[in-house]
């Protein structure tokens, strides 16, 4: 039986409805604007015509009632032409209200006029009686000439106009003539009412036809003012993304061919302390531009997530004082290099347990510090931590640099925008920090402000939502400050996931801590020769077996052959892809019903979705390029730890 058709999305729906009624309010809007401008000239016209009328009826009506009718027909018009210009200078929001009003204009105008049919006829003569009933009905014919652009307005007028003039034949007036006439009038009337039915019609498509062709052109010019843009950030961010990239590429590059030279000279006998002294300084230079250039991948990657709606945040709780003041330190390396004083102060007792994401806090705290302390040149930084009257977390990052200038301080929160992005600023930089950590203050509840500092510098104010908490028991549950390394946020939660990666952690953290040798067998599934010789340094130094393959074919058949603890497994490989081959592992294990070895893809891919798109295929974890030992030891000590078990 075929499945029955997905019904409408009811947003899409009611897009659609709102467009549509939209659509229709414009349309009237325009008719009774252009009911205003064609009646116009009218306004002007009628006070000579009603005089003329006067004129001629003057012998045959009493001259009271003539007068009071030509006073009448002169305030009429005035009335109308006031409704005009309050139109015209309240502007077409105002259109619909007005309408309204002129419509009863019309109205009291087309009656005065049916007067003329009525009231003011003479029976005699007989050919005078017939001329007023004549130029009524020319009046009717030209006010549904001018008004038939809207419906309402041309019945209001015509209807009074004629109608009376008919039903006073009847009632006052015998003999085939005033039938014949009264008749007429009626034909007349009911022809006119469709004619301006069909006209009003008419020019509502038309005017439809038009607004939409106008909103087309409008969103065509959008679209095209948005294209230009769009290239022109896509060249803006390729121009800054290269430059930021090819610099510390630059200097790994160079300082590899250095290191290459020395180490020749150095077999040829030509080694020494100071040169010894020179290749550890290089060593920790090219340290440097390689985390340089991860933190610049994990920008772009966070600023995507967040472009894509795809940001995850973590509650958990965490020491609020802790967290800024491990903040503060990690940064006073970078000040004290440029002899800058960092300071921060707590206005509240420590410890203070709150709820929240800490690693995104903390992302967001490093951004600012790391911003001031890049910015300033002499003086220092300083940094205030504090609860508001209204309950709210604030942090002031404030320094004595420069400072921003006021209209610059929201384009400094725009995505690659920069305070100086000329080819001869002093400071590089992507120009992602300040947009990420604005939209990650505004995704926990709270936003970031720019203002000017006491020392003349600037000021960044940032505030939150932290709920207070109790203190967690603890345990792997509580979410501490020094948990967070080099690896984006999401992965933080994985290093944090299990009782053996908090000990690797809290080991990690403690100076001169001894670390136990890991025993076990890996396979090292990897097709790059160089991430291949990482790998497996890294796997001897933590005391583990390797054996190590190239591709996914190779993977299979190595896993049907032999039992290994731990399978680190690339994703992009050559032949069959590592999520293929994990599959194809789980089924064979299935086949023979083994107990399944332990799995982790030990990847690049790090985008949104890639370790879930891991996990379906069969694997048990998820670690992403570039990794630190400690990483390594940490993944493995959880999967040995399960293995074991």
């Amino acid at each position: 039986m075929p499945a029955p058709p997905s019904a409408e999305p009811e947003t899409n729906a009611a897009a659609r409805a709102a467009d549509g009624s939209a659509l229709e309010d414009s349309v009237r809007r325009a008719q009774a604007q252009m009911t205003f401008v064609r009646s116009r000239p009218s306004n002007f016209i009628g006070p000579p015509v009603a005089l003329l009328m006067a004129w001629v009826l003057w012998d045959a009506v009493p001259a009271s009632w003539l007068v009071a009718w030509v006073l009448a027909m002169c305030a009429v018009m005035g009335w109308r032409l006031t409704l005009i210009l309050r139109n015209q200078r309240e502007g077409p929001a105002r259109t619909m209200h007005w309408i309204k009003h002129y419509e009863w204009a019309l109205f009291a105008n087309g009656a005065l006029y049916g007067c003329v049919a009525t009231v003011l006829l003479p029976r005699e003569p007989v050919l005078l009686s017939m001329a007023m009933v004549a130029t009524v009905i020319a009046v009717g014919s030209v006010g549904v000439v001018v008004l038939s652009a809207n419906r309402r307005s041309a019945m209001a007028f015509t209807v009074p106009v004629i109608l009376p003039g008919a039903l006073w034949q009847l009632a006052f007036f015998e003999g085939k003539v005033a039938i014949y006439v009264a008749l007429g009038m009626f034909l007349f009337l009911a022809l006119m009412t469709v004619e301006v039915r069909r006209a009003a019609e008419h020019t509502r498509s038309m005017l439809r036809l038009r607004l939409q062709v106008d909103e087309l052109a409008e969103q065509r010019q959008v679209a095209l003012q948005q294209a230009e843009r769009s290239n022109a950030a896509k060249d803006h961010f390729l121009a800054t993304i290269s430059h930021e990239v090819r610099t510390p590429l630059h200097g790994i590059l160079g300082l590899t061919r250095l290191l290459q030279t020395d180490f020749a000279e150095a077999e040829a006998g030509g080694d020494s302390l100071q040169r010894r002294s020179h290749r550890a300084e290089r060593l920790r230079v090219i340290e440097r531009s390689g985390l340089h250039l991860l933190s610049i991948i994990n920008d772009v990657l966070d600023h995507s997530r967040i472009e894509g709606g795809r940001l995850r945040l973590f509650e958990e709780p965490f020491d609020l004082v802790a967290l800024v003041g491990e903040a503060v330190d990690l940064q006073r390396a970078a000040a004290e290099e440029k002899r800058l004083y960092l300071s921060w102060m707590a206005a509240m007792p420590s410890p203070r347990w709150v709820r929240g994401d800490a690693a995104r806090l903390r992302q967001v705290l490093l951004n600012l510090l790391s911003n001031a302390v890049k910015f300033t040149e002499r003086g220092g930084v300083e940094l205030r931590l504090r609860h508001t009257a209204e309950g709210l977390t604030e942090v002031e990052v404030s320094d004595s640099g420069p400072g921003v200038p006021a209209a610059e301080r929201e384009r400094i929160f725009e995505p690659f925008e920069q305070l100086d992005g000329s080819f001869s600023r002093q400071h590089g930089g992507t120009g992602l920090g300040l947009a990420i950590s604005r939209q990650l203050a505004r995704a926990m509840h709270g936003d970031i402000e720019c203002g000017s500092s006491a020392a003349g510098g600037a000021l960044f104010r940032l505030w939150l939502i932290l709920p207070a908490c109790t203190a967690p028991a603890p345990g792997p549950t509580a979410f501490s400050a020094s948990t967070a390394s080099t690896a984006t946020p999401d992965a933080k939660r994985d290093a944090t996931a299990t009782p053996s990666a908090a000990r690797a952690s809290e080991a990690a953290q403690t100076p001169g801590a001894t670390r136990a040798a890991l025993q076990g067998t890996v396979l090292l599934v990897e097709d790059n020769a160089v991430n291949a010789v990482v790998a497996e340094a890294s796997l001897h130094q933590l005391g583990m077996a390797v054996t190590t393959v190239g591709d996914g074919h190779a993977a299979v058949a190595a896993c049907i052959g032999r039992r290994f603890d731990v399978v680190l497994m690339d994703c992009q490989l050559p032949g069959l892809d590592g999520l293929e081959a994990t599959r194809r592992i789980r089924a064979e294990e299935a086949r023979r019903g083994a107990a399944p070895m332990r799995i982790i893809a030990l990847t690049a891919n790090a985008l949104t979705g890639d370790r879930e798109r891991c996990l379906a295929a069969g694997m048990n974890d998820h670690l992403a390029k570039p990794f630190t030992t400690e990483d390594l030891r940490g993944a493995l000590e959880r999967h040995l730890d399960g293995a074991s078990a």
